[in-house]
């Protein structure tokens, strides 16, 4: 427990009171913090610039952009690709998705807009409320100053320096540990596995503010009349605005737990209190203000995620990464035991590392050494138990511990991927090798009889890893069956079982140095400083070597060169049609070009177009629609259907040399485009409408083969108009929020825009507000009158709105409260100040 300045506490109820000439603290001079404020993000920087440099300085860009030179990705096929292999396929997210949010962000709010919604990708769709494209984020403000690719590895560099920072002042404040302990934390934060894995995808730019929510937490609890309470509506918000939801709800979820053991242990022995309820009341009011100033996001974010087919399939149970046992439980320590995902190597067991254990990895130092020293801080020790039941109850969804693991089967846990709760496993490894230093700073640290466990654990380890080195890989017993098992021929599997081998005696070297660290303890070493600095050096230098190359940096020639494929360039300035690949161009690879596509990935596929275009798999049972369960239309084929029809698919994208019968349109390198001629246009008058409530109907009609949507439309209200329908109408302007429509009708009728139909959308025809109609299930569709008019489609969704309101109301609160802590309270603390007894 640290010790509280005694100006920094209000009186409160059930204290005793003492009055006394309170003097202020003294620590490091003004000087004295700079300096040390500088070697900490010195320290930072340092390890980044190894990590990253070279994509910090512009010579490469920090995406792994070699898939997109993978067989059907993007680059032509030519004798230098056909067999290339990228580096790490599985971070293909990264440049088939999340660069394209971060560009059309980028884009829109360079053009004045709020980027609400993308025209790209499933035929429209909600971009802001999709949650992971971050446009509120703190750190989409230098995508939006500086645009370019070369701003990822600066943004990289900014999230480090504030989620380390983060983890500095909770060490050094919250735990009141040394400088230098507290520093190597910091230094370490970035490089938790975690951040390292995900360092490209939304959940890290959440997860460094785990430590700042810790921060904010202690604070609120301890000093509920100081800045606390504030601080974690900030942060609170800053978490819900970074771009990730679930990750968001898993470190508010460690947050609420180390608040609720932060109220025991300082208000546990003294029943109900004032004090007691004014802390309950600081933490709950700072998260519920910080939601408040979030709301522009959440709120859309949870009208969006009601309407998403992935949800949905969580809703089912439907786990979209289960347990992985016991084989888990060596990848907390070797995060490579069961190989790598790059090209050198292969991924032994099911699943990726991404979604494992080796995103709970702190070090095989920290892990194996400092976090059993943690035990000798006697005056640590409930939060040392904390940190281990937290940690463990972190990795029960990968290690499928049981009990504890069924409660992820229950709601609200169902809707997260909770194999990534480990982030707070690694935290909690971190803090306790943070706190096992700070005892061997201080000389807490004495030979005991328990120190033999981890003794035992490093030497048969140690043996392990060398025994492994001289077998195969894990899982297979010869070289050939490891050819069998991935499919790779006889030199492929030589580097593979060549990588093992020397992952191995490297492992079994880090348990001969760790071994060596606690022999120096029992020999009682007298040369502390010497032992800390080196421990110091071989922590940091582990963690640094074990992060280098998992991200990987590209050439920028190879960032989407729009020439590379002609045949999209071309369709660039082809009359407009929706275009769709044919195992190939995955999306959202259409915005390189600004092509609309009836694809998309953004983490959530919204359901009513992901039913529509399941409809197809019923016409065509031999073709593959679903590559990845998780992204249920990125792969979808181009198949020739009646309702791809509907959505105004016009041109289908292939791959390969064309057949004489495809009459291509345009046929380069191995790309080539066949126009559909029984395309719909994407605003059109059907000749007929016809009311259909009943879901199960409605698709018996569309997929019948004879079904054209020129002839009728359906809709899901009775509608007055005659039986046959004639007009025109065409798109005069457009942006991707507001649509413009010149109509010449010569009888009233349907106009059917063939974008998603989405609540948030408003209809204006000659400047009067009319009702959309959802149309043939996903569509959008308005009655107008015979004559010419002007029909605009804007979207602006109520739930944004309110949201804005909301945040409004709780920046007003949140400004109250900051002025009533920075001028009522300072006269009450120099009055009356009482001491903690």
């Amino acid at each position: 427990m640290t010790s509280v300045p005694a100006e920094s506490v209000l009186p409160s109820a059930g204290a005793s009171e003492v009055r006394v000439s309170a003097a202020p603290l003294r620590g490091p001079s003004r000087g004295g913090r700079l300096g040390r404020l500088v070697i900490v993000v010195a320290g930072i920087v340092l390890s980044q610039a190894i990590l990253y440099g070279p994509s910090l300085v512009g010579s490469k860009v920090l995406l792994p952009l070699d898939i997109l030179a993978s067989k059907t990705y993007y680059m032509p096929h030519t004798s230098e690709t056909r067999d290339f292999r990228p580096q790490n396929r599985i971070l293909s997210d990264e440049v088939l998705a999340i660069e394209f949010r971060r560009r059309f962000a980028a884009e829109e709010v360079r053009a004045g807009r709020l980027p609400l919604w993308n025209p790209y990708n499933y035929c429209g769709a909600p971009f802001m409320a999709a949650n992971n494209t971050a446009v509120f984020s703190p750190f989409r403000l230098l995508d939006y100053l500086f645009p370019g690719p070369w701003t990822i590895a600066w943004v990289q560099l900014l999230k480090s320096v504030v989620g380390a920072l983060g983890a500095f002042l909770f060490f050094r404040r919250a735990m009141g540990v040394g400088f230098w302990p507290a520093a190597l934390g910091a230094w370490c934060f970035p490089l938790l596995g975690f951040l390292i894995l995900w360092r490209g995808y939304p959940p890290s730019h959440v997860a460094v503010w785990l430590p700042w929510a810790l921060y904010a937490v202690d604070s609120a609890v301890r000093r509920p009349w100081g800045w606390g309470g504030a601080g974690l509506a900030i942060v609170t918000a800053c978490i819900m605005l970074s771009g990730h939801a679930a990750t968001g709800a898993h470190v508010l979820l460690a947050s609420g737990l180390y608040c609720i053991w932060c109220l025991f242990h300082d208000h546990g022995s003294r029943g109900i209190t004032v004090s007691l309820a004014a802390s309950i009341a600081a933490a709950v009011a700072g998260w519920l203000l910080g939601f408040g100033l979030s709301a522009p996001q959440n709120l859309p974010t949870a009208e969006y995620l009601r309407t998403s087919n992935r949800v949905a399939r969580r809703q089912e149970a439907k786990v979209e990464v289960g347990s992985i046992g016991a084989l888990a439980v060596p990848q907390f320590v070797l995060p490579y035991c069961h190989g790598a995902s790059d090209r050198w190597s292969r991924y032994l067991i099911v699943g990726n590392r991404q979604e494992g254990a080796p995103a709970g990895y702190a070090g095989f130092l920290v892990a194996l050494f400092l976090a059993p020293l943690a035990w000798c801080r006697t005056s640590e020790r409930s939060r040392t138990v904390f940190w281990i039941v937290l940690g463990l109850f972190a990795a029960s969804a990968v290690l499928g511990i049981p009990i504890v693991v069924e409660l992820f089967s229950y709601f609200p846990f169902t809707l997260l991927k909770n194999n990534r709760f480990v982030l707070v496993t690694a935290w909690c490894v971190l803090a306790l090798g943070v706190t096992g230093l700070e005892a061997l700073r201080r000389g807490e640290v004495r030979p005991r009889r328990w120190h033999v466990v981890p003794l035992a654990v490093i030497v048969l380890l140690g043996a392990f890893c060398f025994w492994r080195a001289g077998t195969p890989p894990p899982g297979v017993d010869s070289l050939s069956q490891l050819q069998e098992r991935l499919r790779i021929n006889e030199e492929e599997a030589l580097v593979v079982q060549r990588w093992f081998t020397w992952m191995y005696i490297i492992s079994g070297v880090l348990c001969v140095v760790a071994a060596a660290l606690w022999l120096a303890v029992f020999v009682r070493v007298r040369w502390r400083a010497g032992l800390l600095a080196t421990v110091a050096l071989l922590v940091l230098a582990e963690l640094i070597a074990t992060s280098y190359g998992v991200s990987p940096q590209c050439d920028p020639a190879l960032y989407y060169p729009a020439s590379a494929v002609p045949v999209l360039e071309y369709l660039q300035h082809a009359p407009p049609g929706r275009i769709c690949g044919w195992y190939c161009l995955p999306a959202c690879l259409n915005q390189v070009h600004h092509l609309r596509d009836i694809r998309g990935y953004d983490g959530a596929d919204p359901a009513h177009l992901v039913e529509l275009l399941a409809l197809c798999q019923l016409q065509f049972p031999r073709v593959e629609f679903h590559r990845f369960p998780y992204a249920a239309v990125q792969w979808f084929p181009a198949v020739p259907s009646p309702i791809l029809d509907m959505l105004g698919v016009r041109y289908r994208v292939l791959r390969g040399v064309p057949q004489p019968s495809d009459q291509p349109l345009v046929a380069v390198l191995d790309y080539y485009v066949v126009e559909n001629p029984s395309y719909v246009a994407r605003v059109h008058v059907p000749r007929r409408v016809e009311t259909v409530v009943d879901k199960r109907a409605l698709f018996q009609r569309l997929i019948r083969r004879d079904f054209d949507p020129r002839h009728v439309a359906y809709v899901d209200a009775p509608v007055d108009l005659p039986s046959s329908c004639h007009g025109t109408a065409r798109i005069v302007a457009e942006v991707p929020s507001e649509v413009t429509i010149d109509l010449d009708m010569r009888t009233p009728g349907l106009v059917v825009l063939s974008d998603l139909w989405y609540t948030g959308w408003k209809a204006y025809l000659n400047d009067r507000e009319v009702p959309i109609l959802r149309t043939n299930y996903a569509l959008r569709g308005v009655v107008v009158a015979a004559g010419k008019g002007r029909l605009v489609f804007r979207y602006w969704p109520e739930s944004f709105e309110r949201g804005l309101w909301w945040m409004g109301g709780s920046l007003i609160v949140l400004m109250t409260w900051c002025v009533i802590v920075r001028v009522l309270l300072p006269p009450l603390r120099r009055t009356a100040v009482p001491l903690r007894t």
